[in-house]
């Protein structure tokens, strides 16, 4: 089957796919180490806020994503999938913060908020690169007839030229 689209289009295609296996692992990975605890207590009444967190952030994710599947104009489409991609990344870093150690949580956290910030700017950087690819031929062109010919002094000045009277006052 041949594959329709840019890179970026297909990348958009695969995150519900890789955002559904990595929050259901997260989970997984959580609740058992939930379990190895000697208390019987659930995620909700270890870690009340964290699990909030995480649940808000999926409720948010699949109201997003419903959203997404409407005919909307593209401008707003973008704008869903960045809140769906928000709120997906939200919810799985509140449930990785149960599993990682705090070293590795600020490493988590950055990676996270350096992810928001890539596919904040991903659509501007495109039009940026759009226009630069437009207008590469022309600028190219432009380039090539400036440094076509670079006049040498010799070229410029000729030999025979005395020099100006105040500085023939100083030789």
């Amino acid at each position: 089957m041949p594959s329709s689209g840019t890179f970026h289009d297909q990348l958009q295609n695969l995150y519900h796919p890789m955002i559904i296996f990595m929050i259901g692992t997260l989970l997984s990975f959580a609740a058992l180490k939930s379990q190895t605890n000697s208390e019987d207590l659930s995620l909700f009444e270890q870690h009340p806020i964290t699990m909030q967190v995480a649940v808000l952030g999926l409720i948010l994710y699949g109201l997003f994503y419903c959203a997404t599947l409407g005919p909307f104009p593209p401008a707003l489409l973008q704008l869903l999938q960045h809140f769906v991609l928000f709120s997906a990344l939200i919810s799985s870093a509140s449930l990785a913060s149960l599993l990682l150690h705090p070293p590795f949580l600020q490493i988590l956290y950055a990676a996270a908020i350096l992810l928001i910030i890539v596919q904040l700017f991903t659509a501007q950087c495109q039009m940026i690169w759009t226009w630069v690819n437009a207008k590469a031929p022309d600028v190219l062109s432009w380039f090539s007839v400036w440094f076509k010919k670079s006049p040498s002094v010799s070229d410029t000045i000729p030999v025979s030229t005395p020099a100006p009277p105040a500085l023939s006052k100083c030789f």
